[in-house]
């Protein structure tokens, strides 16, 4: 009932974009297209908050077509385990998720209860493409496959990664559930992904 509420959530505040708007569908799905957008370490200094500071005119257009958030609240202190909490729909601390960059050995793998399934396994099981255009870099172990419907690729402190897929690409594969992973503000400097290598977990 819970993962049926979060999906039910979700598909009720996510962005609902459908093939359409690039020209490419007469008429929309029955199920809507979801795309998530996911800015990873930056703050609220964006145009839509009041910012005067820098321009983010893309941002702010987003935010003037969707809705904009006032509050937020973290489910950890650090990103791998947000990202867990956030792809389980549960806090990190209950699966034990919540030390930084966990299940990278064999050793130190977690793996999920049989009876906790991620947000991309609720939507392939609702018929829905899902790929994930970023790293996963979630705290416990899996088969990507099971969330995503693209190719992996391997990098060597963040684990997994999909093959970017063009969004124009995606005629024929409606409905979708996409994430677009981008990198923020934290100046990292990103090591090249690999593919084929295989890795535990």
């Amino acid at each position: 009932m819970r993962h049926l509420n979060l999906l039910t959530l979700l598909l009720g505040i996510a962005a609902a974009f459908t093939l359409n708007s690039c020209g490419l569908e007469e008429t929309p799905p029955a199920k809507p297209n979801i795309l998530w957008i996911y800015l990873e370490d930056t703050s609220p200094l964006l145009g839509s908050y009041g910012t005067h500071l820098i321009a983010t005119p893309h941002i702010d257009t987003l935010a003037q077509r969707g809705v904009v958030c006032t509050n937020a609240f973290m489910p950890a202190p650090v990103c791998s385990a947000s990202r867990s909490s956030i792809i389980t729909g549960m806090m990190s601390t209950t699966l034990g998720l919540h030390n930084h960059h966990s299940s990278r050995t064999e050793a130190s793998a977690i793996y999920l209860p049989d009876s906790i399934q991620t947000l991309p396994e609720l939507f392939k099981q609702a018929g829905y493409f899902t790929f994930n255009n970023g790293k996963d870099d979630y705290n416990f172990s899996y088969d990507r496959r099971d969330l995503y419907d693209q190719g992996v690729l391997y990098h060597p402190l963040y684990g997994k990664k999909g093959e970017n897929i063009p969004l124009s690409s995606l005629k024929g594969k409606t409905p979708f559930f996409g994430q677009i992973q981008l990198s923020g503000g934290e100046g990292n400097i990103f090591l090249p992904f690999q593919k084929g290598r295989q890795r535990p977990g």
